[in-house]
């Protein structure tokens, strides 16, 4: 073998640090996640989804819920959160959080999955992490299309979606002065 192919010692990982990602462009102008108008590979280095597709056999999995469950002759889906994820600002990811991030996906004029939830009549927070999911008719492919789409907060955004009357959107938040909060395993900082 070449000395430039030639193995190093690679030491396990260390928490902490910086990662500095370097992309074209001034700014990351809209970060809207219903949108999907920055490569989703940006968008899912900070937020994550309630289900995760697992790599080999495509089945659902948990993530940020780490159960559900069919009810109503599969009119109706309850999904559980666990108790132990945060926003990097150290508050608690909810239910709410899903149920707004869903609403948006739905509703938000930007929307590029709004599709996904064709079939979804509300989402509604029954607890804290608790996120119930009403349907008008069966969705066999609701957990692997709309329950992999990321959580954003509410507490960060709900009042800007919550002020528009009309088409709303999250395109127009200022991300700039308000970089998006997370819960992945990249924070964004200015």
């Amino acid at each position: 073998p070449s000395p430039e192919a030639t193995p190093v010692a690679i030491t396990a990982p260390e928490r902490g640090g910086t990662r500095r990602l370097v992309r074209p462009g001034e700014t990351l102008r809209n970060p809207n996640p219903a949108a999907f108008a920055v490569d989703y590979q940006i968008t899912l280095s900070y937020l994550e989804p309630l289900v995760m597709p697992d790599a080999a056999t495509m089945r659902p999995t948990p993530w940020l819920a780490h159960d559900w469950s069919w009810r109503d002759a599969g009119l109706t889906l309850q999904l559980t959160l666990r108790d132990d994820v945060t926003w990097h600002d150290g508050s608690p990811v909810t239910a709410g959080d899903a149920a707004f991030s869903y609403e948006v996906y739905q509703k938000d004029a930007n929307s590029a999955v709004s599709g996904f939830f064709a079939l979804a009549e509300a989402f509604e927070a029954t607890t804290d992490k608790v996120l119930t999911v009403r349907f008008r008719d069966l969705d066999a492919n609701w957990l692997l299309n709309a329950a992999t789409l990321p959580v954003f907060s509410r507490a960060q955004l709900g009042g800007f979606w919550d002020d528009q009357s009309g088409d709303r959107a999250l395109s127009g938040f200022d991300w700039q002065n308000n970089l998006p909060q997370g819960t992945g395993p990249w924070e964004l900082t200015a």
